[in-house]
């Protein structure tokens, strides 16, 4: 089978067809790469709902395991045809492609491309049509996308995962917000992981989020989650991070130590809302 490369979108604007290109698979049936945008995960949690982003989260991880499938019954596959079907075809999210596919994922259909599968050619590909910035997108270590997924499944008797803050709810904001962790006992707790090796712009958002999540309630704890990037790399995310951990706003928790927030849950008895 010759090598190709399909590329996952998420559909912002139905009516007008207006995508961002999110995650990049390259394979030629018998071995395979993949990876997905961080920065612009953090972009579209900003334009869709919270379900339709959790959707999106969700397909996109989900990938690894159609991959595992693709490779081990490689010699099954006939035609690029059925490759894409098999793609797209994800037992586990069947209820909700029936109702999101159409207008929240969409997987184009595979590109014929002369190049061998290996690390060079996806990096190259993923850089041209994915994300610049992401110059490494197989990272050894976990990404804090990642750390949190982990951990919310970790404190789900303690906070809501993905939670949007609905203007309805929280009359003090001024546009809703989608936090990651949220939980309450007399307080309000909030969860928030901030990915700091990533551009400026993204980065200012999350740190906009973060602020308007101070309003929501006079009494409230905001654990604000992340890690020490790169200073030769990232000098300027690199003094933001310096700064945050001299905020007294927020709970500054590096990624390695956020099992006390769990233990702040259990003593605290914060419970999911």
């Amino acid at each position: 089978m010759s090598t190709f490369y399909s590329v996952i979108s998420a559909t912002i604007n139905p009516l007008t067809d207006e995508s961002i290109a999110l995650g990049l698979l390259l394979s030629d049936g018998k071995q395979s790469r993949y990876a997905f945008s961080s920065n612009r995960l953090s972009l579209v949690r900003s334009l869709v709902s919270s379900v339709q982003y959790k959707f999106i989260k969700d397909y996109l991880k989900s990938f690894q395991n159609i991959i595992r499938k693709l490779d081990k019954n490689a010699g099954e596959q006939t035609d690029m045809q059925d490759l894409k079907e098999n793609l797209v075809v994800n037992e586990q999210y069947m209820s909700y492609m029936s109702i999101y596919s159409q207008n929240v994922v969409k997987v184009n259909s595979p590109v014929t491309i002369d190049l061998p599968v290996n690390e060079t050619s996806f990096r190259k590909l993923f850089m041209k049509f994915i994300d610049k910035q992401d110059h490494s997108p197989r990272r050894e270590r976990k990404s804090i996308l990642q750390v949190k997924d982990d951990f919310a499944e970790k404190v789900k008797d303690h906070f809501t995962a993905d939670r949007e803050l609905p203007v309805d709810e929280f009359p003090n904001l001024e546009l809703p917000v989608t936090v990651d962790l949220f939980g309450k006992n007399e307080k309000i707790i909030v969860v928030q992981f901030v990915d700091l090796e990533r551009q400026i712009n993204f980065i200012k958002t999350d740190l906009y989020d973060l602020e308007h999540i101070r309003s929501i309630a006079e009494e409230k704890v905001i654990f604000f989650v992340t890690n020490e990037p790169n200073t030769k790399n990232f000098p300027q995310q690199h003094y933001l991070w310096q700064q945050a951990r001299k905020d007294s706003k927020y709970e500054y928790t590096d990624l390695k130590e956020i099992d006390r927030i769990k233990e702040y849950a259990q003593e605290h008895g914060v419970i999911p809302n």
